[in-house]
């Protein structure tokens, strides 16, 4: 659908519905705030300080010349407006409407806006991520895992953000975050050898440790593990649930003694 043009609008105060001077011009010449009205409009439309010429107001929205040399005169006895140099000048125009200075100002500050907006990167499914060996490409609906992607990853915190793990081992948080996951959901067993894996699981994220995220990771893993507990008794030493052929650890029926007994028997 075609858009119009943007409308532009001028300022005028609601007291002059009711303003002394404005009684004035409509009592020297009734229908002379009409006049008024079109000035105002007037000079916003052609973004000058308050002036339009006298000679175009004269023959606005077709009124008589003569009736309209009258309603300025009204205007200029009640202090409304002004003539100068051949032209009618509302008085106190700018303290309402803005200049051509300010409107252009305004338009600079918006055109600004509207190029920042457009250059600033906006993140769909089809936008180009960089991978871990700094390949840029868009993943495909086949993708192993976008979270092995990098999108413009944030900064890290640096009040929360750990170092690197190194040799000294895992940070003084790290049995804090053990205790707290042993608390809520089971003992961690093996600290030491849950924080490598920890750091090396952010590290290929090019992530930041914490105590709060690792908080986070340590619970995932240890529900998994002991849900995967749980689940292992189910199934036979062959693998497959229990009552199944390939779950009976390798049985193989007796072999047939050619008596017609199934069970190897005399008949």
């Amino acid at each position: 659908m075609a858009t119009g043009k943007r409308e532009i609008y001028a300022r005028m105060a609601t007291q002059l519905l009711t303003h002394e001077r404005c009684t004035i011009a409509e009592v020297a010449c009734p229908g002379a705030m009409g006049l008024y009205l079109f000035l105002v409009m007037q000079a916003r439309h052609e973004k000058t300080h308050g002036e339009t010429l006298e000679a175009l107001a004269m023959a606005s929205w077709g009124a008589p010349m003569s009736y309209r040399r009258r309603q300025a005169t009204a205007l200029i006895v009640a202090g409304l407006v002004e003539r100068r140099e051949g032209r009618l000048v509302v008085i106190r125009y700018l303290d309402h409407n803005d200049g051509p200075e300010e409107i252009e100002a305004n338009k600079e500050a918006v055109r600004k806006r509207v190029e920042a907006s457009r250059n600033r990167q906006h993140v769909t499914r089809y936008t180009p991520v960089t991978d871990t060996l700094g390949n840029a490409h868009v993943p495909s609906s086949g993708s192993s895992s976008i979270s092995d992607l990098k999108i413009r990853s944030p900064e890290p915190d640096p009040a929360r953000a750990t170092p690197p793990a190194n040799d000294n081992g895992p940070p003084a948080w790290w049995a804090t975050a053990c205790e707290t996951v042993g608390a809520s959901v089971a003992p961690v067993d093996e600290p030491n050898a849950r924080w490598l894996e920890y750091a090396a699981a952010r590290e290929r994220k090019g992530w930041a440790t914490n105590q709060r995220d690792a908080v986070g990771w340590l619970s995932q893993v240890v529900r998994r593990e002991r849900r995967d507990a749980k689940v292992a008794p189910m199934r036979g030493p062959g693998g497959g649930p229990r009552g199944d052929r390939q779950g009976l650890g390798g049985w193989t029926p007796p072999a047939s003694t050619g008596t017609g007994d199934p069970f190897g028997g005399d008949s």
